[in-house]
């Protein structure tokens, strides 16, 4: 999504919107990771993005995932106003299929971790000398 949101502005700024509107609106599978992790999008970005999901939603032509760590009622504060983000949603959760997956992250399970202890003999654990 931070991605996603600095192309907005670059579109934006540099008046290539309906470039970007008309790319993102035909490719097969965008996805937008961690939404709800970036800058609010201003005005201008915020109908962007609207009339991106708005093109992909009329046409049909592709799939759109989305993942967050938020729930979608928790994504208003990304858009500039209430309406865009309840007309964003509105097409969003239309036709979706939602997987909420809870439990522990899988991240982090291969870490290794050291301990020293600073005992009268100094012992490390976590370390296997002989792989």
């Amino acid at each position: 999504m931070a991605e996603l949101e600095k192309k907005l502005k670059k579109a934006i700024e540099n008046d290539k919107a309906s470039s970007l509107l008309e790319n993102l609106s035909k490719v097969s599978c965008l996805i937008i990771d961690e939404v709800g992790h970036c800058d609010p999008l201003n005005g201008r970005e915020s109908n962007l993005f609207f009339q991106i999901l708005d093109n992909r939603y009329d046409k049909g032509k592709g799939s759109t995932v989305f993942t967050s760590n938020m729930k979608p009622s928790e994504w208003r504060p990304l858009f500039f106003n209430a309406s865009v983000a309840r007309c964003a949603l509105d097409r969003i959760m239309d036709r979706c299929i939602a997987i909420d997956i809870r439990g522990a992250s899988y991240r982090g399970q291969q870490k290794n971790v050291f301990k020293i202890s600073t005992s009268s003999v100094p012992e490390v654990t976590g370390l296997n000398l002989y792989q």
